[in-house]
């Protein structure tokens, strides 16, 4: 369970009854029709300080997911099998239906009418989000965090131009991608062997704010005062005994720091309703909060100020353990991970975090075996990326493999598996 120690008694009941097991949440599919619009700002602050963190991060049962699972993803009426051929039409950009960001992506039809978004990459370094993505998502999945389904595929765009993402670029694009993707070329078939299919998360539905936005920021979620990390560590236990709510928010925080997810603004998080939580006058007795897009993680973090995510900052193994540019820890003797964010968007800026909070991602990471690792890395095509390691013994770089990128995560599980020595 997430933060329930100041819920009223009667929201705690619900929310003991209403806590489905992620076996559950898989068979659910979206309901895009549900959709919590019109809270108050007093309302959405009260969903975002009493959500719940961890859908089901019982140990026991990250152990017992097989890697068949890992590498399937979430079984769902709308997913896709691994590295399925899917054939659809392409769909023309539409200023009522914008798709967001810098990376190349387009919507595609299905022969069932059903609506796609497609991330694509016509090579191993065009867009690194394709390898990431699937990386983060099935890790967040796999240790029972909520997240979007992100189905990696071959992907047949029929009626498609060269560079669909310019189509989209040129029609309501920025300025600066503009300038990047200029000409979408002529229409045609077009084979993307890179191709990621997203599905929202199954589990529950956006909660709009009164800006319309279903996004949080890591600022305004509740957090310990800058004086614990001072304190005793007896008075650091009663602090901790006292709200342990935090535990879990902590253990968040220390995800998205060391996973360098660098990109997080408020957009790329969000708020949901679980399913079955809304009340018959549209109030939510359950609440989540999720990570919806890393896109920009597993690698070494931003530059200058996060002016720039290149290759290094997205599914890159050298950049990701190199602990003299982007080390794990900031500060180990006060527990404050390192995480360079945005200097206009970022939420998130080199947390501190508990000892509890540190143990109960640790333990949660822990539990992941090397079979379930590998099956995570294949998942993400990790080795159709363009990674390299230095081998031992040639003394030569070598394309990286998923055994690389295995040994790799737990040689950095392995940093944030000790307790940081506070006094």
């Amino acid at each position: 369970m997430g933060m329930t120690k100041l819920l009223p008694i009667a929201l705690l009941t619900l929310l003991a009854a209403g806590c489905a097991s992620e076996s559950g949440a898989d068979a659910q599919t979206d309901d895009s029709d549900l959709k919590m619009k019109g809270v108050t700002a007093e309302e959405r602050a009260q969903y975002v300080a009493h959500a719940q963190v961890w859908l089901d991060g019982d140990p026991a049962k990250i152990r017992a997911r097989s890697p068949a699972e890992l590498l399937a993803g979430p079984k769902a009426d709308d997913a896709f099998a691994f590295e399925q051929e899917v054939a659809c039409d392409f769909v023309e950009p539409d200023d009522g239906d914008k798709l967001g960001g810098l990376t190349p992506k387009f919507q595609c039809k299905l022969p069932s009418g059903d609506v796609v978004k497609v991330k694509y990459s016509r090579d191993t370094k065009q867009n690194r989000e394709v390898f990431a993505e699937v990386i983060a998502t099935r890790m967040m999945w796999s240790i029972g965090l909520a997240a979007d389904r992100m189905y990696p595929v071959k992907v047949t765009c029929n009626g498609c131009p060269e560079e669909p993402w310019a189509a989209y670029v040129q029609k309501y694009g920025t300025t600066f991608n503009k300038l990047r993707y200029r000409d979408p070329g002529a229409r045609g078939t077009r084979r993307f062997e890179l191709a990621v299919i997203e599905r929202k998360f199954a589990g529950g539905a956006k909660i709009e704010a009164p800006s319309g936005s279903a996004g949080f920021s890591f600022e305004e979620l509740p957090r310990h005062p800058s004086s614990y990390w001072d304190q005793s560590a007896a008075e650091r236990r009663t602090y901790d005994e006292a709200h342990p709510e935090l535990e879990q928010l902590d253990a968040l925080r220390l995800w998205a720091a060391w996973a360098k997810h660098a990109d997080n603004k408020t957009d790329n998080q969000r708020l949901v309703c679980a399913n079955d939580s809304v009340t018959a006058n549209g109030k939510c007795t359950r609440p989540i909060l999720m990570i919806q897009d890393m896109g920009v993680s597993f690698g070494g973090g931003t530059e200058l100020g996060g002016l720039k995510y290149e290759a290094g900052a997205k599914a890159s193994l050298d950049s990701w353990k190199n602990q003299a540019k982007s080390p794990t820890w900031k500060d180990f003797s006060k527990c404050q991970a390192s995480l360079g964010g945005s200097l206009w968007s970022g939420t998130l800026d080199d947390p501190h975090v508990s000892e509890p909070g540190r143990r109960y991602l640790a333990t949660r990471l822990g539990e992941l075996t090397d079979e379930q690792l590998t099956a995570i890395f294949q998942a993400a095509r990790i080795e159709r990326s363009d990674n390299v390691v230095l081998d031992g013994l040639t003394g030569q770089n070598r394309p990286a493999t998923v055994a690389d990128w295995v040994r790799g995560f737990v040689w950095m599980r392995d940093i944030i598996s000790k307790p940081c020595p506070i006094k």
